[in-house]
């Protein structure tokens, strides 16, 4: 899920990204209408970027789904 994301390949997820990845979220399980808002949700150590730490404390409190995606 991680590398879907993290289109730069810099291991690390910018904003830009995290927007541009929502239609990935949706079909993994979650709804965001904030994307800023969630982005610093993630973002818990506030460094402007989610790391792949983060993201996977965040996906599995989603319970993010990657099987759920048809691609």
């Amino acid at each position: 899920m991680f590398k879907e994301l993290d289109t730069s390949g810099d291991n690390r997820i910018g904003i830009d990204e995290f927007a541009k990845a929502l239609p990935y979220l949706e079909k993994w399980g979650v709804t965001i209408d904030d994307p800023d808002k969630a982005f610093k949700e993630i973002d818990r150590n506030g460094g402007g970027y989610v790391n792949f730490e983060e993201f996977v404390e965040w996906a599995e409190d989603q319970e993010l789904d990657l099987e759920n995606d048809e691609d």
